[in-house]
């Protein structure tokens, strides 16, 4: 999950970049970036390596998601273990204490309506994906960039839906 924050990329392709099905890109003076095809669009993502994800990385290279395999070629079993990995997202934050009643807006269909929460209750993978758009928005870094790193072809997605810069940013 915390490298998942640092790379923005969905829980499907985390077992890709942990088996190390990428290229390498050395810019020189410690700057390296990694390049996929996402599988979910076919579409390249260029990554910028943090320090603290090329050491989660190398560390779990080729053990991958210990009780998670996520590289299944069953469909159903791939979205029963994400799941569970949300599950166990939820429970750790509920551990970690993060039980605070929030506010946030849910849209299905055209309805769109105003729930009450604990903030465990929301976590799941995706948000990481959320966070690492947040984070790269709010350090300048310009969404023409974002969207190479996350694989969208323009910046609709980035402020439509995943894009949350209010003061109630976690």
């Amino acid at each position: 999950f915390i490298c998942q924050s640092l790379l923005g990329q969905r829980i499907s392709d985390m077992p890709k970049i942990f088996k190390g099905d990428y290229t390498t890109n050395n810019h020189g003076e410690g700057l390296e970036t990694i390049s996929f095809n996402v599988q979910k669009t076919k579409e390249e993502a260029t990554i910028y390596l943090f320090p603290i994800a090329k050491e989660i990385i190398t560390k779990y290279k080729d053990i991958q998601f210990k009780y998670y395999n996520l590289l299944e070629e069953d469909e159903d079993r791939i979205n029963y273990l994400e799941r569970v990995i949300n599950n166990d997202i939820k429970q750790v934050c509920q551990k970690a204490g993060l039980t605070a009643e929030i506010n946030y807006t849910v849209q299905i269909g055209g309805e769109v309506k105003s729930e009450r929460k604990q903030l465990y209750q929301l976590m799941h993978t995706h948000i990481a994906r959320h966070t690492f758009i947040t984070l790269m928005c709010k350090m300048g870094v310009p969404k023409d960039v974002v969207i190479i790193a996350t694989a969208h072809t323009d910046i609709t997605m980035i402020n439509d839906v995943y894009l949350h810069e209010t003061a109630n940013d976690k």
